[in-house]
């Protein structure tokens, strides 16, 4: 079994990790397509080598990397792992042929993708979240690709970062306030915008 470390900033319990995670980005259909089976052999692979941290995203997939963990984690004791996933990228189903391209993302469902870092925003992400993962709360939330590689320019970025902290971090701060979520951080390409 993969050794066990434990974080508990505020005196609330804490959460407990195992020195390696499981980053469903791949059973996403990142770069290929990867079967239903593939992505289940796998999820065993890992649980059954001792991960206990998974981290997933509505972006990887479109929500397919969600949704293929639901099944895998149903029937496991709650408490038994730790689940991340990360709020910013809204998914609307449409048509198919008139979603958003994939690009590194390859047969995935249908879905526009929209940066939303509102209130409002990280309030439907989540909800929907739980739905694809048929959880009642996630562990860790990431506010996700709030850096200059996602937005482009110094100003778009700006824009965001300030949705997210006039809204989204509000929300977050009541989420983890409620219970939905234990813990909340940044999921980010760029050391500027950590800092």
């Amino acid at each position: 079994m993969l050794a066990m470390r434990h974080w508990d900033r505020h005196g609330d319990g804490g959460l407990s990790f195992t020195e390696l995670g499981f980053g469903a980005a791949a059973i996403g259909n990142l770069f290929r397509s990867v079967s239903e089976e593939e992505a289940r052999t796998v999820l065993d692979l890992a649980w059954n080598g001792g991960i206990r941290h998974f981290d997933t995203a509505p972006l990887y997939g479109h929500g397919l990397s969600e949704t293929r963990l639901n099944p895998f984690l149903r029937g496991k004791p709650r408490d038994s792992y730790t689940i991340s996933t990360k709020v910013g990228h809204l998914l609307k189903a449409v048509p198919r042929g008139h979603g958003s391209d994939g690009g590194i993302w390859v047969d995935i469902p249908s879905r526009q993708e929209a940066y939303d870092y509102s209130y409002e925003g990280v309030m439907r992400s989540l909800e929907t979240s739980l739905e694809r993962l048929g959880l009642d709360r996630i562990d860790v939330v990431y506010a996700h690709d709030l850096d200059l590689p996602n937005h482009g320019s110094q100003e778009a970025l700006q824009a965001r970062f300030d949705e997210f902290m006039s809204g989204g971090y509000k929300a977050l701060l009541k989420l983890r306030e409620e219970g939905a979520i234990r813990a909340f951080g940044a999921g980010i390409n760029d050391w500027k915008a950590a800092q």
